[in-house]
């Protein structure tokens, strides 16, 4: 699935005043998330995780990234308008393929957008609906993934 269609199927579900730059961010995060929780030990190591880092310009901002969220520092508000038009840049929506496979995608990437717009709104109904919707999407995914990729060999017995 690609992020666009992510996007425009939660549009559709809830309209609503967010952006779709906005939404882009999120879907990076969940697979930042996806990538670190699940799936960095198991891909090979030259693989990295098929976002663009918003840090790869060489620049020293001071900005330093925890792998889900840009951390808070000292320096980040001062960065942070700096670094965001370089995420933004970087950021292309109908070429991005997210990282969620189907059958699971639609249900992983649709809530969890629905869910954190609902969270924007403050909503709390909507929200736990939404989000225990992508909380099983998510769990179901993860075992799957869990059952089917193999780790890479790490050598011999140590002592």
């Amino acid at each position: 699935m690609r992020a666009y269609e992510a996007i425009t199927e939660a549009n559709e579900l809830s309209p609503n005043q967010y952006g779709n730059d906005l939404k882009l961010r999120w879907l990076k995060d969940l697979d930042g998330r996806i990538w670190h929780e699940l799936m960095e030990r198991r891909e090979a190591p030259e693989k990295t995780a098929p976002w663009p880092s918003p840090l790869d310009t060489g620049e020293e901002t001071g900005v330093y990234e925890d792998g889900l969220h840009m951390s808070d520092n000292a320096t980040f508000e001062s960065a942070s308008s700096a670094v965001v038009p370089q995420i933004e840049a970087q950021l292309d929506a109908t070429e991005i393929t997210l990282l969620v496979p189907e059958p699971w995608a639609r249900d992983v990437y649709v809530n969890y957008l629905l869910s954190r717009v609902a969270q924007a709104d403050a909503e709390a109904e909507r929200y736990n609906l939404y989000a225990s919707f992508f909380n099983s999407a998510y769990g179901e995914y993860a075992a799957w993934y869990n059952r089917t990729a193999s780790l890479p060999p790490r050598g011999g017995w140590r002592y």
